[in-house]
């Protein structure tokens, strides 16, 4: 019943959470955001004309962060406020470039995509607008957002490399054992993110 077979790491779709936010903190700099700006987190956010809270993990707040303190103490309503700011499509369109919620071109059968949503997307799926809660829980990466471990490893790997997309492979070459003969498998395949 739990599906100990499946090779989650491919197959698996799950809300990446705050994996996210480096991606985010990268995209808000592209815009012209300052990183040393502070935002206050009170444990909670709350969207103008709106009672709802929207509650950060740490819910006593984390005072004033700037976005290197917030990403690391994965402060919630930093992000809830970085989301807003970037809006939807914005996020929507980094997040992809990252190879988020697409298939990674794995050497393997039937990779699944996932979904970084956008307005486009929610009416053509649903038929109805995109809403600024929406956006808000996006920020944290939740959602409709849903991506891959194997995506998240990816677009991590991104950044380590300086925006280098790798794709990953598991076959690197085919050897036959009784010949010796040895044949390289596909090349190493590399974007970089622009």
């Amino acid at each position: 019943p739990d599906k100990p077979l499946l090779n989650r790491a491919l197959y698996g779709r799950y809300a990446p959470g705050s994996t996210i936010k480096p991606i985010l903190a990268l995209a808000a700099m592209e815009q012209g955001f300052d990183p040393q700006k502070k935002n206050f987190c009170s444990g909670s956010f709350e969207l103008p004309g709106s009672l709802r809270p929207y509650r950060c993990w740490n819910r006593d707040g984390h005072g004033f962060l700037n976005l290197i303190q917030a990403i690391e103490e994965s402060c919630d309503t930093f992000f809830y406020q970085l989301g807003l700011t970037l809006g939807i499509d914005k996020m929507s369109s980094r997040l992809a470039s990252f190879g988020l919620g697409q298939p990674t071109g794995i050497d393997l059968y039937d990779e699944p995509s996932g979904l970084i949503p956008s307005r486009e997307w929610k009416q053509g799926a649903y038929g109805e607008p995109w809403y600024s809660g929406e956006t808000v829980i996006a920020g944290i990466g939740q959602g409709y957002m849903l991506v891959t471990p194997l995506q998240l490893a990816v677009a991590t790997a991104a950044i380590a490399n300086r925006g280098k997309l790798v794709k990953p492979r598991l076959l690197t070459r085919f050897e036959n054992l009784q010949t010796g003969v040895i044949v390289p498998g596909p090349e190493i395949s590399m974007t970089t993110i622009e």
